[in-house]
C-alpha cells in the first residue's frame, strides 16, 4: 500500500496540496472537454512514430538538407567574393585607419575597395540571392519529407503480411524528385517569402544596434518593435507554409491556394495544433536531452 507524499510539516503539506488542486483542476478540465483534440494529436504522434519506423530513409534527410546547404553556400561564396574583387582598389595611408605621429604616416601600406552605386545594387542582390538559395533547399528538403510522409500515410496495408504496399523503393527521393520538377515553382515562391522576411529582419537589427550606438533610444526601441513583429511574422509564415506544403504535395494546388486552404485547417482545428505542438515540442527537448547525454 503506497503511503501518502508528506513534507513532516503540516503547513508545507497544505500549500503543496492547494498548488497540485490548481495545476490539477485546469488540466483535468481540458482533458475532458479537448477529448477529440487530444484523441488527434495522439493519432498523429502515433502516426509519426509507424512512418520513422517504416521508413528509415526519412533519417537521412536532415543530413541530405545539411550539406546541400554548405554545398551551395560554398558555391556562392566563391562567386560572391569574386563580386567583392570588382570594385576599385584604393590605397589608404594608415592615419585613414589610426592616428600616426607627426611625420610618421605610412602611405599605400592598407588598401581598400571602392563601388559605384550600381556595384551595391549587385552586391544586395547576391547576397538576397545566397540568402533565397539556402532557404530553398532547406524547403526542398521539407517537401520532400512531407511528400513522403504522404505516400506512406495513404498507402493501403496488405492484410496478409501487415506492411504498406504499392510504395516505392525510396519515397524520399521521390518526393526530391516531385520538388524540383513539378512544384518548384511553389516551393521557391514560398521560401523567397521567408528569405525576404529574413533579410528585413537582419536590416532591422542592423538598424537597431546602429541607433543604439549613435545614443537615439527612441529610433532604436523603434526598430526593435519592428523586428519583433517581423519575427513574429516569420514564424507565422513559417507554420502556414509546412501545412500549405502538404495541401501542395496532396493536391498538386498552388502555394497562395494551399496556403488558403491552411489556414482553414490550422484555424479549425486550432487546439488539436495547439496540443499537437506542444507535445512536439516535449519530444523535441527529449531528443535534444539524449543527444546531449549521448554525446556527454
Amino acid at each position: 500500500m503506497l503511503r501518502p507524499a508528506k513534507t513532516g510539516q503540516s503547513q508545507w503539506d497544505l500549500y503543496v496540496g492547494i498548488a497540485c488542486l490548481c495545476v490539477g483542476v485546469p488540466f483535468g478540465l481540458v482533458a475532458c472537454f479537448c477529448k477529440n483534440s487530444i484523441q488527434k494529436a495522439m493519432g498523429c504522434v502515433d502516426a509519426a512514430c509507424l512512418c520513422m519506423r517504416s521508413l528509415p530513409s526519412l533519417m537521412l534527410n536532415p543530413v541530405l538538407a545539411v550539406v546541400s546547404q554548405l554545398v551551395a553556400l560554398a558555391v556562392m561564396l566563391v562567386g560572391f567574393f569574386f563580386l567583392v574583387s570588382c570594385g576599385q582598389v584604393e590605397a589608404k595611408a594608415m592615419s585613414y585607419y589610426i592616428s600616426t605621429p607627426m611625420g610618421g604616416d605610412a602611405h599605400g601600406v592598407a588598401r581598400t575597395f571602392s563601388y559605384k552605386e550600381e556595384e551595391h545594387y549587385y552586391l544586395a542582390f547576391y547576397i538576397f540571392m545566397i540568402v533565397w538559395m539556402y532557404e530553398l533547399i532547406g524547403t526542398i528538403a521539407k517537401f520532400a519529407l512531407i511528400y513522403a510522409t504522404e505516400i506512406w500515410y495513404f498507402s493501403p496495408y496488405n492484410p496478409v503480411t501487415g506492411n504498406k504496399t504499392g510504395m516505392p523503393l525510396v519515397p524520399l527521393l521521390q518526393g526530391f524528385r516531385m520538388a524540383t520538377t513539378w512544384h518548384l515553382g511553389s516551393v521557391a515562391f514560398g521560401s523567397v517569402l521567408i528569405a525576404t522576411l529574413r533579410v528585413i529582419r537582419a536590416l532591422g537589427a542592423a538598424l537597431a544596434a546602429h541607433q543604439t550606438s549613435e545614443g537615439n533610444e527612441v529610433a532604436s526601441l523603434a526598430a526593435k518593435a519592428c523586428t519583433c513583429c517581423i519575427h513574429l511574422f516569420t514564424q507565422w509564415i513559417e507554420h502556414v507554409s509546412k501545412s500549405a506544403y502538404m495541401d501542395i504535395a496532396m493536391h498538386a494546388t498552388d502555394f497562395c491556394t494551399a496556403a488558403t486552404n491552411a489556414k482553414a485547417k490550422l484555424i479549425g482545428n486550432t487546439v488539436a495544433v495547439g496540443i499537437l505542438n506542444g507535445v512536439t515540442w516535449v519530444f523535441t527537448i527529449g531528443g535534444l536531452g539524449t543527444v546531449a547525454a549521448a554525446g556527454a
